[in-house]
């Protein structure tokens, strides 16, 4: 899987908890926790939800897609 990185359009997996599938904009990136080797590196993102609204996730909600060009 793709490292997520600011400004990318990621896939927000739907939830309960997250509400419906959606394509975010990713605003900001925060480590939540490394280890020595960066195998279980977490982050937090802030991301530009499709109604204008912010919101933050963290990797276990955000999917970044291979690109795809028509």
């Amino acid at each position: 899987m793709s490292k997520i990185k600011v400004g990318d359009v990621v896939k927000k997996e739907a939830s309960k908890d997250t509400g419906p599938q959606a394509w975010v904009t990713v605003l900001e990136k925060e480590s939540l926790w490394e280890t020595d080797d960066d195998s279980d590196t977490w982050y937090r993102y802030t991301v530009l939800q499709p109604d204008g609204s912010i919101a933050t996730y963290t990797d276990a909600v955000l999917k970044k897609q291979r690109t795809i060009y028509a």
